[in-house]
């Protein structure tokens, strides 16, 4: 079955990210006249009586705050925009809800409420990453209007470009796609199986405009090369496929794909190859 998007799901709360998660989740909608859903979680914790009261009182307000946000986004952008509100682990939740009303894209802002960490990913956004079934589109801090140069980095093997089919639903008419080779030696076999790999897209990205270019990593480490090929190429988006770490495990992510998670300043779609197995 091929991919589409036709239902997204935008886990909100009020933190800067999460509302910049929206706002890409728009654009992506308004592109596929897909539906959006709004889910914003109260996780359960426990609060002395009078903090508890104050924290309730917060928790109402934003919730009023986030429907009238639903709500005119929804009038404005002409789109069906839901808002669901639902009490219980946030990860749990979310995975949950995206499989039982069959999401076929999580967006997400890097960092929620809980607050920043330099230099690494929230938790709870690392974690639906690792479980969910659909592909995961994260947001950091800084808007990001549209995804007109896309990084794919690729291992130069068989059927690296399979996940192609999903990436091209993200990118702009006559974006870049920088294919980056990884390897540790650049042989001829592996550039003749690169440039095959690309071969057998092109067709498909003709209909719509857009560019190819190709490159290769300088062999270091695959983490590293993808971060430092991001800094000087400038990218809107990363495709991460699970498969940077040759893994077979469906809720495991290797060590290259933790790293750019962890490090990256630039929105990411990272895709669970063993997990979707199950959704398509």
């Amino acid at each position: 079955m091929n991919y589409s998007i036709k239902k997204i799901l935008v886990p909100v709360d009020l933190s800067e990210t999460s509302l910049n998660a929206l706002d890409a989740a728009v654009r992506i909608a308004k592109k596929h006249n897909a539906m959006i859903r709004v889910l914003n979680i109260k996780e359960h914790s426990f609060y002395p009586e009078e903090n508890g009261r104050l924290y309730n009182d917060f928790k109402k307000n934003g919730t009023d705050v986030l429907i009238a946000l639903t709500n005119t986004v929804g009038h404005a952008e002409d789109l069906d925009c839901e808002f669901i509100h639902k009490e219980g682990h946030i990860t749990e939740s979310i995975i949950k809800f995206s499989r039982a009303e069959g999401c076929d894209l999580v967006v997400m802002g890097t960092h929620g409420a809980s607050g920043y960490r330099e230099g690494f990913i929230g938790s709870k956004t690392y974690d639906v990453i690792r479980f969910s079934r659909c592909p995961v589109l994260t947001i950091p801090k800084r808007k990001f209007n549209l995804f007109e140069k896309v990084l794919f980095p690729v291992r130069p093997v068989s059927g690296a470009m399979k996940r192609y089919n999903i990436a091209c639903h993200f990118l702009s008419d006559n974006a870049i796609l920088d294919v980056l080779g990884l390897s540790y030696l650049k042989l001829e076999r592996n550039t003749a199986i690169l440039d095959n790999l690309v071969d057998g897209i092109k067709g498909k990205m003709e209909q719509t405009g857009i560019k190819i270019q190709t490159g290769w990593s300088r062999g270091n480490s695959i983490s590293d090369d993808i971060l430092e090929h991001s800094q000087y190429a400038n990218p809107d988006l990363i495709i991460l496929a699970s498969s940077l770490d040759a893994i077979s495990k469906p809720d495991f992510i290797g060590p290259h794909a933790q790293r750019i998670i962890n490090r990256s300043n630039i929105p990411l779609l990272t895709i669970n190859e063993y997990r979707m197995h199950e959704f398509v």
